[in-house]
């Protein structure tokens, strides 16, 4: 027979194995969104997407994003798919391009007498690999690979200069201007832009050099201006651009080089490109200076993204918001939340109006996406409902989103919402981003609406057959704990800490005469875990009557089988205890019970207790003390109550919370055993097991340095008996059979 150690235990209901300790939700992991800015960006912004985290998401390019693509796809006149050009340039080798045959971007070049620009590519290939600060794993001097490069600058200038392809020209003494920048050659570099690229922007080469030739830029004015311009239009240098943008220096002499409303545009996006306050009044002077800034978009949606963390996320998940322009003291976070809420869903009408009746020239996706979640936070559903009816997407998953997100604004909208009234199954079989998310949302409506028995229904399908790690969860929004933890990962664990037994088997109930269906069958697959956990329940509240015949309902297989390791940590006497009894075998565990087993030996037992009197009365009731004893945590039989139990878990939000960790019903029926015996013996027994029990529970009490009542009483009432009592380890066999 296994035992439980009380220092950490495996969280049963999780079914999950630790493997390098427990996992917290924090940071990125609690904001909560149902907008992914991913949707709207022209590529290289995804760094820069509103996050808890410094770089939201690792940019990576692609065909449809990469300007260089676009570039090569017009030396074919555009007769070759963006897919090939992007696989030749960044998917083949050097021996791949001498022999490929089927290759379109290859075949098309050849067809148009551009041989030279597969020669190209091979060179380009062939020096790919000091394109970098290399660090040598041979342990060779930085200066072997600038002898490299210096014979690679050398090779490129001089085909640069013997090519009469002006385009050709300026591809290679790209590469000799980016050898030169690795090996940290400032001259070289200025010197090369200088001749080869200064004026030109029309290939995206072009502004790389400039990329880099903004490196030596000393004036930090000058710099600030050109990236911010390089940055509107160069998507796969975004990151560095950044790191290369000094905020210190003040907006206005950077607005000064500003000869169009566009290049003031663009560099009021840098001072606010990580902005986490509100940043409104930004947005419309850019798109009053711009409206049609390639920015605005990012904007527009990073807006909307913080409303849903300042507002929806502390109200449907209770997670505090990750992310605020200035750091709030945890102390007196929760006290000003909701004034923080409210002050933020106005502002979120103002943003919402601004999109709805002047932002005209707003892209179409981002306009109606923006207000149907702001319609959300303002709980204005309707609005939401309407701008998503007339607008067709533009892209596969933002229709996809269209469908899901007007689901949740339907319920939004209902007074009274029901599932049945909703294409929910589309919903649920569906994968899609921020599924878990969408499903908690609609299941917090329903809850918070009455509906709790299809609350249920779709809670049991958020992180259905997912991993632990990286999963959606919600917090303990009332300040106590569940688990020892407060956030939940999956429906049975809130409903079981947040509802009644009386609640929860009225809903599931409901949901066992629906019948089988995608909706019902995770929960109803669960059946026999749900059943445990109302009769659990049912006994926390004192209703053993109830608990039983709720455990009646399941196999006698289910109380031996793994399903909450009751055959390891449920096999003692839970009726025998001692002076030091506790989660350790001991001489009386010559018997186990099932969790049912034990349900209907302690009503057996009280039972006979009304019937019974004198000593025959007071050795049933003690023996119902021990097992209401060891149904707390300190003792053998504490799974009859909980599925998980630390001795650092103790503000719990369970109905038998006190007694779990008070002993309240033990002590009761310890002082009824005193009593009912005339053996004095007995009677200083019970006062020394009703002391133990208060002992162990001290440090939950108010007067935690007082003395033990029962100790005391002890004491005054026993004084010839308390000293072997307290410090005899022997003596409890003798005072028990006392009675015999």
């Amino acid at each position: 027979m296994k035992y439980w150690i009380a220092s950490f235990l495996f969280l049963t209901s999780f079914s999950i194995s630790f493997a390098c300790g427990p996992w917290y939700p924090y940071g990125e992991e609690t904001r909560f969104s149902l907008l992914y800015p991913g949707w709207f960006d022209n590529g290289g912004l995804s760094e820069f997407y509103y996050s808890a985290d410094y770089i939201a998401e690792v940019y990576e390019f692609s065909a449809e994003n990469d300007k260089n693509v676009l570039d090569w796809c017009e030396t074919t006149d555009n007769n070759v798919s963006k897919e090939s050009v992007f696989h030749v340039l960044y998917g083949m080798s050097i021996k791949e391009i001498h022999e490929a045959k089927n290759e379109p971007f290859i075949n098309a070049l050849k067809y148009n007498g551009k041989e030279a620009y597969i020669d190209y590519l091979v060179f380009a290939k062939t020096y790919s690999h000091l394109n970098d600060v290399t660090n040598d794993y041979w342990e060779r001097d930085e200066t072997y690979h600038d002898s490299l490069r210096n014979v690679a600058v050398e090779l490129a200038i001089q085909k640069a200069e013997s090519t009469t392809d002006e385009i050709l020209k300026r591809r290679y003494a790209f590469l000799a201007l980016r050898f030169q920048f690795y090996s940290g050659n400032e001259a070289e570099v200025v010197e090369l832009y200088q001749h080869y690229f200064y004026g030109k922007s029309e290939l995206a080469i072009d502004r790389w050099a400039e990329y880099h030739r903004l490196h030596y830029e000393n004036n930090s004015v000058e710099r600030n201006f050109r990236v911010a311009q390089l940055f509107a239009s160069v998507h796969s240098k975004r990151r560095g651009l950044w790191n290369l943008f000094n905020k210190n220096v003040p907006k206005s002499q950077i607005l000064e080089l500003a000869k169009t409303n566009q290049e003031k545009a663009n560099i009021h996006a840098m001072y606010m490109l990580r902005e986490r306050g509100k940043s409104l009044e930004n947005i419309k002077t850019i798109y009053q200076l711009d409206p049609k800034n390639e920015l605005l978009p990012f904007f527009v949606i990073r807006e909307v993204n913080k409303l849903e963390n300042w507002v929806l996320g502390p109200e449907i998940t209770a997670y505090e918001p990750v992310i605020r322009s200035h750091e709030v003291n945890e102390e007196i976070a929760s006290g000003i939340m909701k004034e923080r809420i409210v002050e933020d869903r106005l502002y979120a009408k103002k943003l919402l109006n601004w999109i709805t009746n002047d932002a005209m020239e707003l892209n179409a996706d981002v306009k109606s996406a923006s207000i149907a979640i702001l319609s959300l936070v303002v709980n204005q559903p309707k609005i939401g409902l309407e701008h998503l009816e007339s607008q067709t997407f533009s892209s596969p998953e933002l229709s996809n989103w269209k469908k899901n997100i007007s689901i949740l604004l339907n319920v939004k909208n209902s007074k009274n919402p029901k599932l049945e009234d909703f294409e929910i199954d589309t919903l649920l079989i569906t994968d899609y981003r921020f599924k878990n998310a969408l499903i908690f949302a609609i299941g917090r409506t329903l809850e918070f609406s009455g509906n709790i028995t299809e609350s249920m229904l779709l809670f049991s399908h958020i992180n259905h057959n997912n991993k632990y790690y990286n999963s959606f969860t919600w917090s303990e929004s009332n300040g106590l704990a569940a688990y020892n933890v407060d956030f939940y990962y999956d429906g049975f664990d809130y409903f079981d800490a947040n509802y009644s037994a009386a609640e929860i088997e009225k809903g599931w109930n409901k949901i066992e005469k629906q019948g089988n269906s995608f909706l019902t069958e995770p929960i109803l697959n669960d059946k026999l875990n749900w059943l445990d956990l109302i009769g659990t329940k049912y006994l926390r509240e004192e209703n053993l009557k109830k608990s039983i015949a709720i455990w009646e309902e399941i196999p006698v297989e289910y109380w031996s089988s793994e399903a909450r390791n009751y055959d390891d940590y449920l096999q003692a006497n839970p009726f025998y205890a001692d002076f030091y009894s506790s989660h350790e075998k001991t001489k009386g565990d010559t018997i186990s019970y099932t969790k049912l087993e034990i349900a209907q030996e302690l009503q057996k037992r009280i039972k006979q207790s009304k019937k019974l009197k004198g000593n025959a009365r007071a050795k049933v009731l003690f023996e119902i003390a021990n097992c209401y004893y060891n149904m707390t945590q300190y003792g053998n039989s504490w799974m009859m109550k909980r599925y998980y139990w630390s001795i650092h878990n103790y503000n719990t939000i369970y109905a038998d919370n006190v007694d779990f960790n008070t002993c309240v019903n033990a002590k009761k029926y310890y002082m009824l055993a005193k009593q009912a015996t005339q053996s004095s013996d007995f009677q200083a027994l019970c006062l020394r097991m009703a002391g133990k029990c208060e002992s162990l529970s001290a440090r939950f009490n108010k007067n935690y340095y007082e003395n033990n009542k029962y100790y005391n009483q002890l004491k005054k009432e026993f004084p010839n008996d308390q000293e072997e009592l307290l410090t005899n380890c022997f003596s409890f066999e003798r005072y028990w059979e006392s009675l015999k």
